[in-house]
């Protein structure tokens, strides 16, 4: 017996625990179960994403989009896409004009180390 426990334990464990089939009751409360840890999971990896950062920027005489969407905004994007990302984020209607004062949020911020100190001057 001591020699048959060194070679195989997981035998003497399998013959101390009967084995049964699964009932349904069992099988329902399983599947529940794995698609909880799955939806928990799905739901942790989309909080943890990070979302675009946001910043305010305030406009000056001359701006304009094109020019706040080439100064900011994600460089691999194409500029027409940083300029809806820049009116989305705003609310701004297509053809609205920028008022010299007005504050914008602006999505992924990748700016200049001269624009950092612009835009967090306020002016």
């Amino acid at each position: 017996m001591i020699a048959r426990q060194l070679l195989h334990p997981w035998v003497i464990c399998r013959e101390r625990i009967p084995s049964r089939p699964i009932d349904r009751a069992e099988m329902v409360v399983l599947i529940v179960s794995v698609c909880a840890l799955l939806l928990v999971g799905a739901l942790t990896m989309a909080v943890d994403r990070p979302s675009p950062a946001m910043t305010a920027v305030s406009v000056r005489s001359g701006d304009t989009l094109w020019s706040l969407a080439a100064e900011y905004g994600d460089p691999n994007k194409y500029i027409l896409e940083r300029i809806d990302d820049l009116r989305q984020a705003n609310g701004l209607k297509v053809g609205q004009p920028l008022y010299e004062g007005q504050v914008l949020r602006v999505p992924n911020v990748q700016h200049s180390t001269s624009s950092f100190q612009r835009s967090t001057a306020g002016g």
